[in-house]
């Protein structure tokens, strides 16, 4: 069971599609205020378990807990507001809107605003704009702390590759995450944009806010996570501090098969 620094405790979590097993009783826990790393080959299960802790899928079986709370992961937005936000491997922007106004959609899940009335949100009056100005203040902070405050009403497909990536992350930030799931956040980058995300993530962990990050570059990711699990054919074949894992055979066979 989690202890009582744990934020994320997923329990034999299954996952059929068919009669395939793509995750295989698995089981992963995230201390609060830590980076954990989940890596392994392609088709290891990574992506699928993602997907069910954020309620993207559902599990065949499993228990999800944070902070000792069970959750059920029925759909995305359930699982948002229960303090969980992720980015996706495949950028998913609103392309033809600003740079702001991503992060403002971001901001929905946790605005009191609505909350006021249908009158209020018609009138527009004096409390709903005070709502909505500091809403907008609160996304522009987070700009700010990703580096695209600069670029706050750029259209968001008119951005670099790298900056795409920095928005995702600005606009799951929005949410106020307990728990921040990053998908291949450094895919498609080159050295200097994995050097800036690197710093990145190492800022938004020292700001409080608990990290699980899937990443093909291993270099990238013992230089950030304090532990990582590696997963293969659907299950965890070995867990602990990345110095560990970059000596395991058992990973070195999943990455490099068991003939060489």
């Amino acid at each position: 069971m989690p202890s009582e620094n744990t934020i994320l405790f997923v329990k034999n979590a299954k996952k059929y599609f068919g009669g395939v097993m793509a995750v295989d009783d698995v089981s992963v826990t995230v201390n609060e205020g830590s980076v954990t790393g989940l890596i392994g080959p392609n088709g290891a299960g990574k992506t699928t378990l993602f997907n069910l802790i954020t309620g993207l899928i559902p599990p065949t079986s499993g228990e999800f807990f944070l902070f000792e709370k069970k959750y059920s992961p029925v759909n995305i937005h359930n699982v948002v507001e229960n303090g969980v936000a992720r980015t996706f491997q495949n950028i998913r922007l609103f392309n033809k809107m600003s740079v702001l106004e991503n992060v403002l959609v971001g901001r929905h899940v946790r605005t009191n605003r609505w909350s006021l009335g249908i009158l209020a949100s018609i009138l527009r009056n004096k409390k709903f704009s005070k709502a909505e100005a500091e809403e907008r203040e609160f996304c522009l902070k987070i700009l700010k702390k990703v580096g695209l405050s600069n670029k706050k009403f750029k259209v968001s497909e008119s951005l670099p590759y790298g900056d795409q990536r920095r928005l995702e992350i600005a606009r799951a930030l929005a949410t106020e995450p307990l728990l921040l799931a990053l998908d291949e956040p450094a895919a498609g980058m080159n050295p200097t944009e994995k050097n800036d995300l690197k710093n990145l993530i190492a800022q938004i962990a020292n700001d409080g806010i608990s990290i699980l990050m899937i990443e093909h570059d291993v270099k990238l990711i013992t230089s950030l996570c304090d532990s990582v699990y590696v997963m293969d054919r659907g299950k965890i074949i070995s867990h602990g501090a990345p110095e560990k894992i970059k000596n395991d055979s058992a990973v070195i066979d999943a990455y490099l098969g068991k003939n060489n």
